[in-house]
């Protein structure tokens, strides 16, 4: 409850700080009438595929605290491509990882990497409040076990991801995600499913900020792990975007704490 607490009280300062910077300056547009709309910083991916023929490039960077090990994970990279206006095709570098254990040596290298496509079975019109006019989205993805041999799963893991973009009004969306993953764990096929759900704020064209709840289920022995997280996103030239966020664990089994930067740049 104490890191609960203390998670939101930060950022319920840094969105107070920057809704009062530009409380002027709401637009009654929403982040899909701007020409770059990134799948960063949240968890929940967007639903709509990038148009026919552009480059999305993402990357970023995370500090997190789980169990008392402290994890940099450097790189995040995305690669998007709009094969058509409805399928996009997705190339996730392999960040590479630096871990620095209390009770043991410290280790790093890259993690595997993934190929996937995501296709946008409908487009909303977001002309505000209304739930029945979702965007909605699928994908298709698989790693590749090519990573390190401390991070890498060994084996190809596949896995499909549901995505669901609902308008709360002109400049506020809702994002409800869930996803399927086959995992091999000790030679074993086991399965793992995740769900996550995020409200998006635009306050102008050129500011947003956010919170999310993410969950991961393992079928596997193991600890269910929750994750609470928000942050703020700055669009550039309506070709970029640079973001923050911060995010807790709510409990034990989780991350104690995560700080992140990134950004992405359409070409």
């Amino acid at each position: 409850m104490k890191k609960l607490s203390r998670f939101l009280w930060i950022n319920f300062c840094m969105v107070y700080l920057v809704s009062s910077a530009y409380a002027g300056e709401v637009s009654t547009s929403n982040n899909h009438s701007l020409v770059i709309n990134p799948g960063r910083p949240t968890f929940t991916m967007s639903p709509l595929a990038v148009p026919k023929g552009t480059f999305v490039f993402e990357m970023g960077y995370t500090l997190q605290q789980i169990e008392g090990v402290t994890q940099n994970v450097i790189g995040e990279v995305l690669l998007r491509y709009g094969l058509t206006d409805n399928i996009e095709f997705r190339l996730i570098g392999n960040s590479y990882i630096i871990e620095f254990l209390t009770t043991a040596a410290s280790t790093q290298g890259f993690q595997d990497p993934a190929l996937g496509l995501k296709y946008t079975l409908r487009r909303s019109s977001y002309q505000g409040f209304n739930l029945l006019d979702p965007s909605i989205g699928i994908h298709f993805f698989s790693s590749i076990p090519i990573g390190n041999q401390v991070y890498t799963s060994g084996r190809f893991q596949p896995g499909i991801m549901l995505t669901g973009e609902f308008p709360l009004g002109t400049n506020t969306t809702l994002t409800i995600e869930g996803a399927y993953l086959q995992q091999f764990m000790n030679e074993e096929i086991t399965t793992e499913q995740d769900f996550a759900i995020s409200i998006v704020y635009n306050f102008s064209p050129t500011i947003s900020t956010f919170v999310e709840y993410f969950t991961l289920i393992p079928n596997a022995p193991g600890n269910r792990q929750q994750f609470l997280q928000s942050g703020v996103m700055f669009t550039l030239y309506r070709i970029a975007t640079i973001d923050f966020r911060a995010g807790t664990g709510l409990y034990q089994s989780a991350g104690d704490f995560l700080f992140g930067i990134g950004g992405a740049i359409m070409f």
